[in-house]
């Protein structure tokens, strides 16, 4: 090939390279360590605009450590998962330019999410603080949607890259799960504290936070992804055992962090996958013998191992730390119900909950720093107003529906239904979990989302052939 043949051929990526690195040079003010810094992400762009679903391993290799703040400027800092979202982005985009597939880009549920959109747009109107909440129209908002649903969706073209995400998901699962279990072997002569399994930090450097709801939220998310997985490998005994005891430990790790959100989680995950998939998944007559012989047989060890976690939470319950944790939410709760009263068809503007909640002297005296709102309905409503609350519902309400039509017709098709029930579980119940949390807006619950929507696409099509 001749050097013109070549240059013809890469004309668009050598235009694209050198407009990243003069762009590059002209905004670090000849700092040559961050240039060289630059050129070393330019590179990874330009490989992974070749494969692409690399930078999604990469993605959701650490979509956890969401608690994990990585500082570009003094005034900007991001996680390392959005990071790479965005590095990925940029490689995805190179791509579609290079292929020639510019207009080939799909945007799932679109109209539902626009509509949310335009609604969070319309609620700065009534906002004091419109400068600043303005960037959070687009970041978090249409970041989320574009970063976790989106690339997902158009980058995730088989199930082999389906089922290489779920496994990387599950190996952090159980990781994850160990090292909070040995957490609780450090905290063990603390005795100011409540023993319960917490995120492994390692000094001041705490990746997946320090707070138990920051653990449980991720655990109850993966445990749906670790029944796929041992379905998936029941007849290659190394993983599946692994998986089977992987799974176990998330369960119990789960309950050791005595998150009220992440018991009733877990007690809806028991149900719907005892009464809604297995029987489906199983022939109902063989599946209701085996379920009235287990109830029979092994229900009262079941019985018995649950009694201390029951007896510790009661005494969780009826402890100093619930009751300042309720006071806390009940204040919030206070001040949303305010916020809604004042504004309620548009709220007080998008991510204004948190600047009004500073003005309260009385919440920073009592409760220290001001948190995000607890619970995703009290930040819709206290922000967004009705419309915003019916809006995002919508949007939730349309991706369940898809799901739910189309599991209807995959009853036949007994794993690609046990599949796409337990990424529908698994999206959904950290869904439910942000009713009681504050990661609505992160990649632990729009990246799972953006993955059950990816399996919606792939058994769709399939089923379409």
């Amino acid at each position: 090939m001749s050097v013109f043949s070549y240059l013809q051929k890469y004309l668009k990526e050598i235009l694209l390279f050198l407009v990243f690195a003069i762009t590059a040079f002209l905004m670090i003010n000849y700092n040559f360590w961050l240039m060289g810094l630059i050129f070393l992400v330019i590179i990874l762009i330009y490989v992974l605009s070749y494969k692409l679903e690399w930078g999604l391993y990469l993605m959701v290799l650490f979509y956890p450590f969401i608690d994990w703040q990585i500082y570009l400027t003094s005034e900007i800092n991001l996680p390392p998962v959005d990071l790479l979202a965005i590095i990925l982005a940029i490689a995805y985009v190179v791509s579609i330019i290079r292929n020639n597939k510019i207009f080939q880009t799909r945007f799932p549920f679109l109209i539902p999410f626009l509509l949310f959109f335009v609604v969070c747009a319309i609620s700065l109107l009534s906002s004091y603080f419109v400068e600043t909440n303005l960037k959070y129209l687009f970041r978090p908002i249409l970041f989320v949607y574009l970063m976790y649903v989106v690339l997902p969706y158009n980058i995730v073209t088989s199930k082999k890259v389906l089922f290489r995400v779920l496994g990387i998901m599950v190996f952090w699962g159980v990781i994850i799960s160990l090292m909070s279990l040995a957490s609780l072997f450090l905290n063990y002569g603390e005795s100011h504290t409540f023993l319960r399994a917490k995120p492994l930090t390692f000094g001041n450097f705490q990746p997946l936070g320090s707070n138990q709801n920051l653990l449980a939220e991720l655990l109850i998310t993966i445990i749906p992804l670790g029944l796929i997985l041992i379905q998936r490998y029941k007849k290659y005994s190394n993983y599946f055992y692994f998986l089977i005891v992987g799974t176990a430990l998330m369960v119990l790790t789960s309950l050791l962090t005595f998150s009220r959100a992440s018991w009733l989680i877990l007690c809806m995950q028991f149900f719907v996958l005892l009464f809604f998939i297995l029987p489906v998944f199983y022939q109902k007559q063989l599946y209701l013998k085996k379920l009235r012989d287990f109830f029979v047989n092994y229900f009262w060890i079941l019985f018995i191992m649950v009694i201390p976690f029951v007896i510790a939470m009661w005494q969780l319950m009826h402890s100093q730390i619930i009751s300042s944790s309720n006071a806390n939410r009940l204040f919030q709760w206070q001040i949303g119900w305010e916020m809604f009263k004042s504004q309620p068809l548009l709220g007080t503007g998008l991510g204004s909950f948190i600047s009004i909640l500073n003005r309260d002297p009385y919440y920073f005296y009592e409760f220290g720093m001001n948190l995000e709102a607890h619970g995703l309905i009290l930040k819709l409503i206290s922000e967004v107003g009705l419309l915003g609350l019916i809006a995002f519902t919508v949007f939730l309400l349309t991706i369940l529906i898809s799901s739910l039509k189309l599991l209807a017709k995959l009853k036949k098709e007994s794993f690609k239904f046990f599949t796409l029930s337990c990424l529908l579980l698994s999206a959904f119940s950290i869904v439910i979990f942000q009713l009681f949390n504050t990661s609505y807006y992160t990649a632990k619950m729009w990246l799972p989302l953006g993955i059950l929507i990816v399996g919606y696409k792939i058994y769709d099509l399939s089923r379409a052939k």
